[in-house]
């Protein structure tokens, strides 16, 4: 998703940079969330042609991620040329990211994409499906997360995320943590922000 920040750069320099966002980046839990829940219904969006990339579209706003064209200012990052033409990221700043918004499974987050206007024709199924009880994940607020800093600066908070399991998991009752499982555990689609008209 946000890859086309560093769209002027060859791969070579677009690729370490974009590991280094991800390191340093607060949402990972919003982000499988958002994915795992993409995941479950995707057989619904694509008989519509709702691509994850239109989903990421409508569903960002609603879990309080960082939309592409404020992601460099918000965390402090800048890009810097250095004297022999190569680029290096540069840290000004370790905002405090605060987490308000209230516990959200996957049937509120669609209900709400919907309601912005998510284009799909037939949405039943995926309200039928998401209101599984076996697919009912859960996504809980926690505490606040200061962002871990670029050269060595550490980060002892907790993550501003719970859970992130069914919610008849057997494991989800005992677990005070978070379920810190990668994008591609759920999802393998290649890179976000290739396609245009989505912000």
């Amino acid at each position: 998703y946000y890859s086309p920040l560093f769209s002027q750069l060859p791969q070579k320099e677009r690729s370490p940079f974009m590991t280094i966002l991800w390191q340093h980046d607060p949402f990972h839990n919003e982000w499988d969330f958002m994915c795992s829940v993409y995941s479950s219904i995707r057989t619904y969006f694509e008989q519509e042609n709702v691509t994850l990339q239109l989903w990421i579209h409508y569903a960002i706003g609603h879990l309080g991620v960082i939309r592409r064209d404020n992601y460099m200012t918000s965390f402090g990052w800048n890009l810097v040329q250095l004297p022999n033409g190569t680029h290096d990221l540069e840290r000004t700043a370790l905002p405090l990211v605060q987490q308000n918004l209230q516990p959200m499974n996957g049937l509120s987050l669609f209900t709400k994409c919907l309601e912005n206007g998510l284009p799909l024709a037939n949405p039943h199924p995926v309200i039928a499906k998401l209101s599984d009880p076996s697919y009912d994940m859960i996504w809980m607020n926690k505490r606040f997360h200061r962002q871990q800093g670029h050269a060595g600066q550490t980060d002892n908070s907790e993550l501003g995320v719970s859970a992130l399991f069914p919610r008849n998991h057997a494991v989800a009752g005992e677990v005070d943590g978070i379920a810190n499982l990668p994008l591609s555990h759920w999802i393998q689609q290649g890179d976000f922000g290739t396609e245009s008209g989505f912000s």
